[in-house]
């Protein structure tokens, strides 16, 4: 199935719209938090807390909210979940509107928001893995991640041009006309995530669904931090060496860009061995990109190593993706899915703390070095435990 008869499937395209319209808001709400905050309360301190309410949100509910969307009708689902958030980001606008002393109201309303909102990447996700037989499942996924990529394309700079052209208020006011968009797309969906199985199902709760998945989620939190590292470091990583900072702005598109295209490479073939595979030696690349930018010469070396981690990323997230989808019954991937981006919003904080603390007492050549150094460690650990538990299963399985 070529990546045209993905997109002509049925549901394809609506689906895409709401996924487009989602996915806009969680890479805009970031910047656009934190510009809101500086250009009306002169504070991008609680700008930050607006995003990382927001972020909260989403890591710290997105496992229950994968659970109810997987047990419930999707465009329901979708049609409270997008709503909820649209609302939410509204009155988060109106507080500050009102009285701009209500700023930790605010804070609230935009952390329900991404709770909200926050079952939503693994019901789409899961939808579109389940729209498509196996063969093409590669190609589906893949098209949902060059979404993405667009996605961390398109919000950081509508936020920065939306708030400098416009007014700091337009950003969030964007993408909630963006969230409302999509609610006719959602009703031209069926009515199920997943509904391709009408055979017996395997039911498993949390704890033992963690067991299946437990490398996968853990592979997704080191993606992260090691994207978050990027995100915190690079403009001081080009600014020690005399180079503008904005230019890391430009590197990390760049990556976006990198992404799409590696994503689009992977789903149109098939590569020699498995997706956990293809995740493994992703994030070790990945890793591996980020020790060397640290001892990297010039800033224009730093800057192409950037933009070359996306081309590790796209198979590390979509082997991570595809894998899932191997362990775990159809009809658990929702909340699977939600657990992995639950993971990744955890790494990612975590990488962003551990990468600015290490900035502050050995400076951001060592920065590097040290979170690329931790990530290669638990990357091979990882792929030495996964490769036990391989092994156990498959002598169970000839032994059974």
């Amino acid at each position: 199935m070529s990546y045209r008869q993905v997109l002509a499937t049925p549901g394809v395209r609506p689906w895409a719209i709401v996924t487009l319209g989602t996915r806009l808001t969680v890479a805009t709400v970031p910047l656009g938090g934190v510009l809101l905050a500086a250009g009306v309360l002169d504070s991008f301190a609680i700008g930050g807390l607006l995003a990382g309410g927001y972020a909260a949100g989403e890591t710290l509910l997105a496992p229950v909210m994968g659970r109810r969307a997987q047990r419930g009708r999707l465009r329901r689902e979708l049609t409270l979940a997008i709503t909820a958030e649209a609302a939410l980001i509204l009155a988060t606008l109106a507080v500050l509107a009102v009285d701009r002393r209500w700023w930790p109201v605010a804070v609230a309303t935009m952390a329900a928001a991404g709770g909200a909102a926050s079952g939503l990447p693994g019901a789409l996700r899961s939808y579109i893995a389940g729209s498509v037989d196996r063969a093409a499942r590669d190609r589906a996924l893949s098209v949902d991640n060059i979404i993405n990529q667009v996605n961390w394309l398109v919000g950081p700079a509508l936020a920065a041009v939306g708030s400098a052209v416009i007014s700091p208020w337009a950003p969030l006011t964007i993408v909630v006309s963006a969230l409302v968009c999509t609610l006719p797309a959602v009703a031209r969906l069926p009515t199920r995530a997943v509904d391709s199985d009408p055979g017996p199902r395997e039911t498993l709760r949390t704890p033992a669904l963690l067991r299946r998945i437990i490398l996968p989620i853990v592979a997704s939190a080191l993606i992260m931090a090691s994207m978050a590292t990027l995100d915190v470091l690079i403009p001081a990583r080009v600014a020690a060496d005399g180079v503008p900072p904005v230019l890391s702005g430009l590197a990390l598109g760049g990556l976006a860009a990198a992404a799409m295209v590696a994503s689009a490479l992977y789903g149109a073939r098939r590569w020699p061995g498995s997706p956990t595979r293809h995740a493994q030696v992703g994030l070790l690349a990945i890793a591996v990109l980020v020790w060397a930018i640290g001892i990297s010469g010039p800033a224009w070396l730093a800057l192409s190593l950037c933009v070359a981690v996306g081309f590790a990323e796209a198979p590390a997230l979509l082997g991570r993706n595809i894998a899932l989808t191997e362990q775990i019954p159809e009809d658990q991937w929702t909340v699977g899915f939600s657990l992995l981006y639950s993971a990744a919003g955890l790494g990612y904080t975590a990488g962003a703390t551990i990468a600015g603390q290490v900035f502050e007492h050995v400076g951001v050549g060592a920065a590097f070095e040290v979170i690329g150094v931790m990530v290669v460690a638990l990357g091979t650990l990882t792929m030495m435990i996964e490769g036990i538990v391989n092994r156990r299963r498959t002598r169970q399985t000839l032994g059974g």
